[in-house]
């Protein structure tokens, strides 16, 4: 006996899971308002006990601030450069492969496309083809 398994294939089984996992979004969306408010101050904190701990008697206070805000905008032009737009085409081409109901409808239209384009062509040749022998 041979156990066909698919380890590394990705399944779009609707049901119990799905119901589990819409749940906590639900409840995921609602703890995030809190955190929303929550995470700035405590990451400034944790911030401040590096820079206290750490680095104060390296740099001053103002200088670990206006280097902390280059390496904050280094990391959100980094992400907005290269992370973001490796997400959306990771999602984009996710929803495309699993959870596309119009897929086989566009796969048809475009061989119908493709047909009709090659009877064109067909057409355009028979006409010149007809016109040079006149």
């Amino acid at each position: 006996m041979v156990l066909k398994m698919k380890i590394f294939e990705q399944h779009n089984k609707e049901g119990k899971l799905r119901t589990v996992l819409d749940w906590f979004s639900a409840s995921m969306a609602n703890f995030q308002q809190s955190m929303g408010l929550a995470s700035p101050f405590t990451f400034f904190g944790m911030v401040a006990l590096i820079y206290d701990r750490y680095f104060r008697q390296y740099i001053s206070t103002v200088n670990f601030g206006i280097l902390f805000i280059i390496i904050l905008v280094v990391y959100q032009l980094t992400y907005y450069k290269y992370l973001y737009p490796a997400l959306v085409r990771f999602n984009s081409k996710q929803s495309w492969k699993h959870i596309n109901p119009m897929k086989d409808d566009i796969v048809e239209i475009k061989k119908q496309l493709d047909r009709i384009e090659d009877n064109m062509i067909k057409d355009c040749y028979v006409k010149m083809k007809g016109e040079g022998n006149e």
